[in-house]
């Protein structure tokens, strides 16, 4: 990144719509951050603590519908994928993906299908997967 960006934005989305955003620039904090976050398991903790430099915070993933990290220095996180990568799409992307009958990218049905997903959040907003 460039030295405008920061090292790592973290986006928390809450079930209630509201966004809580951390900047971190500081690359011993980052480093600590990215490895006590545990990616695999981020919605199966009670509390995530996480500070911006300034003062800790604290996340319920309960009460979490969202969690985009945005760094360059991982490029792939150690994931257990068990459908493989998620991809969010548009909404008019995702309703052409799954209603034409003709898909363009011919996939081979022994190692790779597409599986699409319309995930309705509590407060009504839509994620395509």
């Amino acid at each position: 990144m460039n030295d405008t960006n920061p090292n790592l934005l973290i986006r928390f989305h809450g079930i209630d719509g509201n966004m809580r955003t951390l900047v971190q620039n500081d690359s011993s904090l980052v480093n600590r951050t990215l490895v006590d976050l545990h990616p695999a398991r981020i919605f199966t903790q009670y509390r995530i603590r996480v500070t911006d430099g300034d003062s800790p915070i604290s996340i319920f993933p309960s009460l979490t519908t969202r969690v985009d990290l945005i760094t360059d220095r991982l490029s792939v996180w150690d994931y257990p994928f068990l459908i493989g990568a998620l991809r969010e799409l548009e909404k008019t992307a995702f309703e052409r993906r799954c209603h034409d009958p003709e898909p363009k990218e011919r996939v081979d049905p022994q190692i790779d299908f597409p599986i699409f997903f319309d995930v309705e959040m509590l407060g009504g907003q839509h994620v395509f997967l």
